[in-house]
């Protein structure tokens, strides 16, 4: 059954997750996090500062290093190249696909994180929100070269806005 901690109806899905795989990569004993939480709650610190000042760590690596753990965890046939690509605790994966999580008793219907895949170009507007982010699964064409990745502010090509920080992460999958 899904993990009474970041249960669906009592969080907020994405800062529960993060928190979650911040204690797994960061934490002496993953299991409850005891020496890294109290440095996390009993600060004045909030947010990304919080975060930073608790793990030492750098905010936007780890911002995509979650993202790439959310899909990459527990995906048959994947060895990842760093531990910062899954979650220690979790089985993510197994927990959504569990048939005593499904619905309509469970919270959940499917993994919810659907990679949309490409063979050649690929064109995608739209919004993203904080804390979000999109999987793509880019195929290079049979003795296809590189790939060229461009994230740009429209289909004209206009840059982003700088204080956007674009982050994007990006492993090879055989």
């Amino acid at each position: 059954m899904v993990s009474r901690e970041c249960e669906p109806s009592k969080s907020r899905g994405a800062s529960c997750s993060f928190v979650r795989w911040v204690i797994d990569q960061f934490a002496a004993s993953t299991l409850l996090g005891s020496d890294l939480t109290p440095l996390l709650v009993e600060t004045p610190l909030t947010g990304v500062a919080n975060i930073v000042s608790a793990t030492g760590g750098i905010f936007g690596d780890m911002v995509v290093q979650w993202q790439l753990a959310n899909y990459f965890d527990d995906l048959p046939g994947f060895m990842p190249t760093s531990s910062r690509l899954r979650y220690k605790s979790w089985g993510f994966r197994s927990i959504f696909l569990d048939p005593a999580n499904q619905a309509p008793n469970g919270p959940f219907n499917a993994f919810p994180l659907i990679q949309k895949s490409t063979i050649g170009a690929y064109n995608h507007a739209g919004t993203l929100r904080g804390g979000s982010g999109r999987h793509r699964r880019l195929v290079p064409g049979p003795n296809g070269g590189g790939i060229d990745v461009q994230v740009v502010g429209d289909a004209q090509g206009t840059a982003l806005d700088p204080a956007l920080v674009a982050r994007l992460g990006i492993a090879r999958i055989r």
